[in-house]
């Protein structure tokens, strides 16, 4: 399964109605209005983390019993809790007024190479080492997170 079926069976599906064409179905559930709490709009903010069957976003999402939304950890402390307890294939994506481009979007399937999805970029580590000087800013908060 590549990242836009895994974003297509595991996210859009709850939230959107499907085309059939995993990238135009990953394209729509990132960029086009979803269901929320209140009025449709669009995932401009937050954070999401998405997994086989499940899903947890920031944002009051109102999709169905495998979408839970609402989330009020912040985006660090809800991937820190989600890589302690790390189970399989994670996409770890932060959602921001500009959408997120598919050419930025990765599932993490194992800890020794995490992806961390934005609009500014992907950040890769492995989180069972120690950042070193040139280490992503995300992985120096979750670090330091790790060692208290």
């Amino acid at each position: 399964m590549n990242t836009f079926e895994f974003i297509q069976q595991n996210f859009a599906k709850h939230l959107i109605e499907l085309s059939g064409d995993p990238v135009v179905d990953t394209e729509a559930v990132l960029t086009a209005n979803v269901p929320m709490v209140g009025k449709p709009a669009r995932l401009a903010s937050g954070w999401g983390i998405i997994k086989v069957g499940d899903a947890t976003v920031q944002l009051k999402v109102a999709g169905d019993k495998y979408i839970k939304g609402g989330d009020e950890r912040t985006r660090f402390e809800a991937w820190f809790d989600e890589l302690q307890n790390f189970s399989g294939p994670t996409l770890f994506i932060e959602f921001a007024q500009k959408p997120i481009s598919l050419d930025q979007v990765f599932v993490t399937f194992d800890k020794r190479a995490v992806r961390i999805c934005s609009k500014n970029g992907v950040e890769t580590f492995d989180w069972t080492s120690e950042p070193d000087e040139d280490a992503g800013k995300v992985f120096k908060i979750l670090h330091k997170m790790r060692t208290k």
